[in-house]
């Protein structure tokens, strides 16, 4: 059985589908760009491919929120990049 991304998640702007996720309270100070949200494309117009694209993406997210967490306080994502993450989707 596939798990679904939330809906929550998913946005949609003009014609492309976009995950839209709120900063953890805990790395908002660590993560690129300004405001709560990160939003990425997910490049695509077609709603079944933004679902199975948008829970790939998801779950990148949630695995690099907790290497950054890993990290010694005070590292920001580029810490991350220079492990090895350098095509991380946060960055």
């Amino acid at each position: 059985m596939v798990e679904r991304i939330e809906m929550k998640y998913m946005i949609k702007r003009g014609k492309t589908y976009y995950l839209n996720l709120r900063k953890p309270e805990d790395l908002k100070d660590r993560l690129p760009g300004k405001g709560d949200f990160i939003t990425k494309s997910l490049k695509t117009r077609d709603f079944v491919e933004a679902i199975v694209r948008g829970d790939e993406m998801l779950k990148d997210c949630e695995r690099e929120f907790d290497e950054l967490r890993a990290l010694p306080e005070g590292s920001g994502p580029f810490g991350v990049a220079a492990r090895g993450h350098a095509g991380s989707w946060l960055f």
